[in-house]
Protein backbone atom coordinates (compact mmCIF):
# COMPACT_ATOMS: atom_id res chain seq x y z
CA UNK A 1 0.00 0.00 0.00
CA UNK A 2 1.47 3.27 -1.30
CA UNK A 3 0.09 6.43 -0.02
CA UNK A 4 0.28 9.02 -2.62
CA UNK A 5 -0.79 12.34 0.03
CA UNK A 6 0.34 15.55 -0.48
CA UNK A 7 2.49 16.38 2.30
CA UNK A 8 -0.37 18.58 4.37
CA UNK A 9 -0.09 18.90 8.00
CA UNK A 10 -3.38 17.62 9.65
CA UNK A 11 -2.85 18.63 13.38
CA UNK A 12 0.11 19.97 15.02
CA UNK A 13 1.58 16.02 15.42
CA UNK A 14 0.16 14.46 12.92
CA UNK A 15 2.35 14.48 9.17
CA UNK A 16 1.01 12.75 6.57
CA UNK A 17 4.60 13.03 4.79
CA UNK A 18 6.37 11.08 7.75
CA UNK A 19 3.88 8.38 6.91
CA UNK A 20 4.22 7.86 3.55
CA UNK A 21 7.37 7.57 4.51
CA UNK A 22 6.86 4.82 7.18
CA UNK A 23 4.67 2.93 5.12
CA UNK A 24 7.13 3.07 1.81
CA UNK A 25 10.01 2.15 4.45
CA UNK A 26 7.81 -0.90 5.63
CA UNK A 27 6.98 -1.81 1.62
CA UNK A 28 10.65 -1.77 0.49
CA UNK A 29 12.61 -2.76 3.25
CA UNK A 30 10.17 -4.67 5.56
CA UNK A 31 11.53 -5.17 9.62
CA UNK A 32 8.70 -5.65 12.49
CA UNK A 33 9.92 -2.32 14.41
CA UNK A 34 9.30 -0.76 10.48
CA UNK A 35 5.97 -2.30 10.01
CA UNK A 36 4.66 -1.19 13.65
CA UNK A 37 5.99 1.99 12.90
CA UNK A 38 4.05 2.23 9.73
CA UNK A 39 0.90 0.90 11.49
CA UNK A 40 1.30 3.24 14.31
CA UNK A 41 1.26 6.45 12.10
CA UNK A 42 -1.20 4.87 10.11
CA UNK A 43 -3.82 4.44 12.64
CA UNK A 44 -3.16 8.13 14.05
CA UNK A 45 -3.83 9.46 10.77
CA UNK A 46 -6.87 7.53 10.85
CA UNK A 47 -8.16 8.89 13.67
CA UNK A 48 -6.91 12.15 12.88
CA UNK A 49 -9.68 12.45 9.76
CA UNK A 50 -12.38 10.47 11.55
CA UNK A 51 -12.07 13.63 14.29
CA UNK A 52 -12.45 16.35 11.39
CA UNK A 53 -15.58 18.25 11.70
CA UNK A 54 -17.75 17.84 8.87
CA UNK A 55 -18.96 21.05 7.20
CA UNK A 56 -22.19 21.57 4.45
CA UNK A 57 -21.08 20.97 1.31
CA UNK A 58 -20.92 23.97 -0.82
CA UNK A 59 -22.96 24.05 -4.14
CA UNK A 60 -20.42 24.86 -6.86
CA UNK A 61 -22.17 28.31 -8.96
CA UNK A 62 -23.63 27.00 -12.52
CA UNK A 63 -21.40 28.22 -15.41
CA UNK A 64 -23.15 30.34 -17.46
CA UNK A 65 -23.36 29.14 -21.60
CA UNK A 66 -21.98 32.00 -23.54
CA UNK A 67 -24.06 32.25 -26.77
CA UNK A 68 -21.50 31.76 -29.32
CA UNK A 69 -21.94 34.29 -32.67
CA UNK A 70 -22.04 32.90 -36.29
CA UNK A 71 -19.23 33.75 -38.73
CA UNK A 72 -22.32 35.91 -40.43
CA UNK A 73 -22.80 38.07 -37.21
CA UNK A 74 -19.20 38.34 -36.76
CA UNK A 75 -18.67 39.48 -39.89
CA UNK A 76 -21.60 41.99 -40.08
CA UNK A 77 -20.24 43.25 -36.58
CA UNK A 78 -16.27 43.68 -38.26
CA UNK A 79 -17.95 45.27 -41.30
CA UNK A 80 -19.77 47.91 -39.04
CA UNK A 81 -16.99 48.45 -36.87
CA UNK A 82 -14.89 49.42 -40.05
CA UNK A 83 -17.73 51.30 -41.91
CA UNK A 84 -18.10 53.61 -38.52
CA UNK A 85 -14.26 54.13 -38.28
CA UNK A 86 -14.02 55.10 -41.63
CA UNK A 87 -16.74 57.49 -42.20
CA UNK A 88 -16.41 59.49 -38.94
CA UNK A 89 -15.60 63.19 -39.72
CA UNK A 90 -14.61 64.91 -36.83
CA UNK A 91 -16.12 68.58 -36.48
CA UNK A 92 -12.59 70.32 -36.49
CA UNK A 93 -12.15 68.44 -40.49
CA UNK A 94 -15.71 70.05 -41.78
CA UNK A 95 -14.72 73.18 -42.85
CA UNK A 96 -11.12 72.25 -45.06
CA UNK A 97 -12.55 68.63 -46.01
CA UNK A 98 -13.24 69.70 -49.93
CA UNK A 99 -10.48 72.04 -49.65
CA UNK A 100 -7.59 70.68 -52.15
CA UNK A 101 -4.84 71.10 -50.56
CA UNK A 102 -6.54 68.73 -48.05
CA UNK A 103 -7.29 65.78 -50.13
CA UNK A 104 -3.54 66.38 -51.29
CA UNK A 105 -1.99 65.53 -47.92
CA UNK A 106 -4.77 63.16 -47.07
CA UNK A 107 -3.36 60.80 -50.39
CA UNK A 108 0.26 61.31 -49.17
CA UNK A 109 -0.50 59.44 -45.88
CA UNK A 110 -0.89 61.98 -43.70
CA UNK A 111 -4.08 61.64 -41.01
CA UNK A 112 -7.01 63.66 -40.49
CA UNK A 113 -5.89 65.42 -37.87
CA UNK A 114 -2.35 66.04 -39.11
CA UNK A 115 -4.09 67.34 -42.55
CA UNK A 116 -6.70 69.74 -40.99
CA UNK A 117 -3.93 71.30 -38.18
CA UNK A 118 -1.45 71.25 -41.19
CA UNK A 119 -4.27 73.29 -43.85
CA UNK A 120 -5.66 75.05 -40.89
CA UNK A 121 -2.02 76.92 -40.31
CA UNK A 122 -1.96 77.50 -44.45
CA UNK A 123 -5.32 79.28 -44.11
CA UNK A 124 -3.98 81.45 -41.49
CA UNK A 125 -0.46 82.70 -43.18
CA UNK A 126 1.83 80.08 -42.24
CA UNK A 127 4.26 80.03 -44.68
CA UNK A 128 4.19 77.09 -47.67
CA UNK A 129 6.87 74.67 -47.19
CA UNK A 130 8.28 73.89 -50.81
Amino acid sequence: MLLRLKPYIMSTDINIKDCRKAVNRAKYNPTAERKAQALKLLKELMDAVNNLKEVKPKAKPKAKRVKRKSSNQRLEEAQTKDNVSTTYIPDAAKDVIDLPEYQQLREKGYGVEDAVRYVNALMQGAPQVA
